[in-house]
């Protein structure tokens, strides 16, 4: 082996060594801006973290239920504790901050009991979730009912019962959010997770829920199916009811139908990181790089909360 060779190859191995570095670093050290790129919430979260409390008020009066969504993961996951409880303390319109509040500690109590199977979770780990879910359940039971922060605050209620195994109360607010607002993606989101059977749900309410969601706008039937999907995968359940080579046989069409859609029609709407995390997802369970690397690039490292957890 000539003196070339060697160190050629010591160079490549520095090379493999670095990479591999790097990516333990970006997979333990990730952090998203739950920002998403929307202008209103980079603006809101300014203000908060600038003490302009009636500014930012006014501006999440404004937001439409999408962005009302986003804007309240992005302030909760960007904002500490005290920030928050100052702002509640000063705050002109309590059922926003309550609301923020609630949020806040409900992505808390989920940091603190990490999202492994339940066998996996340490008492410790429960004891913090539990104590974080109360603190959640009673700032959210602090926001009045008759606005769209009333709706926001009932859909992120679904999550809430699920955390405790309370699958009745979870699908008493699905259903009072859907009397009020039955184009809320992400109650339709939460309740797709509460409904399998790891929480106490079955494959009958998936197939009421899919039957559901068949004629929803484009975007929630979209996550809604591929949620399902991805769960399937990671559960090795067919939630569909058949084996998993008809599940692989399930994902890998339904995949190219709702590309062919987003690609015709893509989605204004800022969930629609969701679908794109989603479709990187479940192309990665069927082993279709060309589709996992395209929406790797369309997700923008924009990586939401469904599927992949908080990285903060």
């Amino acid at each position: 082996m000539t003196g070339t060779t060697i160190a050629l190859l010591i160079f490549i191995a520095a090379a493999l060594i670095f990479a591999g570095k790097k990516f333990y670093d970006w997979f333990n050290d990730h952090s998203v801006d739950y920002a998403f790129g929307l202008k209103e919430a980079i603006d809101i979260r300014k203000r908060l973290k600038n003490k302009q409390y009636a500014e930012a008020e006014a501006l999440i009066a404004k937001l439409n239920a999408d962005n009302l969504t986003q804007v309240v993961d992005c302030v909760t996951l960007s904002l500490e504790e005290e920030q928050l409880l100052e702002w509640d303390r000063r705050a002109q319109n309590k059922n926003i901050s309550h609301l923020f509040l609630g949020v806040y500690y409900n992505h808390q109590a989920w940091l603190a009991r990490s999202y492994g199977f339940a066998k996996d979770v340490s008492a410790a780990q429960r004891l913090g979730f539990h104590e974080y879910q109360e603190k959640s359940r009673e700032m959210l039971m602090l926001v009045e009912d008759s606005s769209l922060l009333g709706i926001e605050t009932d859909a992120r209620l679904i999550r809430y019962f699920m955390g405790n195994g309370e699958l009745g109360q979870s699908r008493k607010y699905f259903k009072k959010v859907m009397k009020q607002d039955s184009d809320n993606l992400w109650a339709h989101l939460r309740y797709a997770e509460v409904i399998q059977p790891k929480w106490g749900g079955n494959l009958d309410l998936i197939a009421d829920l899919r039957k559901l969601v068949a004629s929803k706008r484009p975007l929630i039937r979209q996550v809604v199916e591929l949620k399902l999907l991805s769960d399937s995968f990671t559960i090795s359940q067919n939630y569909s009811g058949g084996t998993m080579e008809e599940l692989a046989a399930e994902a890998a069409q339904k995949i190219l139908e709702i590309d062919k859609e987003v690609s015709t029609h893509p989605p204004n709407s800022i969930h629609k990181y969701v679908v794109y995390n989603y479709l990187y997802a479940v192309a990665g369970d069927l082993g279709n790089s060309r589709m996992e690397h395209k929406y790797l690039n369309k997700m923008n490292d924009y990586y939401t909360l469904y599927p992949f957890g908080i990285m903060k």
